[in-house]
């Protein structure tokens, strides 16, 4: 057996293209292994602790985060902190933890501290047509 692929065996069946109709004969060969099912590739890469030394964190009251996202702010920029806070809305996608707050977060950042032409950036064409 060979390292990193998998041997497939694939059934005959019959093709149509447009009137004519035919038969593919079954085969077997060699693919490469995509891997377990339900890991893939690490899409978005979150470092730990980046919001906290700025003072933020979920437990702490909206004015609180408010003070701590200015100052992460003026640390990173505004896209970067949209960017911090949108990945810890993915992660949390199927989990009612702290997503909205996470959420309203990341809403408040781009109101108020991007400038037009980075929301539009930022945002999928459905969401473009609310700003």
């Amino acid at each position: 057996m060979t390292k990193g692929l998998i041997k497939v065996h694939r059934k005959g069946y019959r093709a149509k293209r447009g009137r004519t109709e035919y038969y593919v004969k079954p085969t077997t060969y060699w693919r490469k292994d995509v891997g377990k099912p339900g890991k893939g590739p690490e899409l978005i890469r979150v470092k730990p602790g980046r919001l906290k030394k700025y003072g933020y964190s979920t437990s702490k009251s909206w004015p609180e985060r408010k003070k701590a996202l200015l100052k992460a702010d003026k640390a990173y920029g505004s896209t970067t902190l949209w960017r911090m806070l949108n990945a810890q809305v993915i992660f949390r996608k199927r989990t009612d933890g702290n997503r909205k707050i996470f959420e309203h977060d990341r809403d408040w950042v781009m109101e108020n501290l991007m400038s037009r032409s980075e929301r539009r950036r930022m945002v999928s064409k459905a969401v473009k047509e609310r700003w």
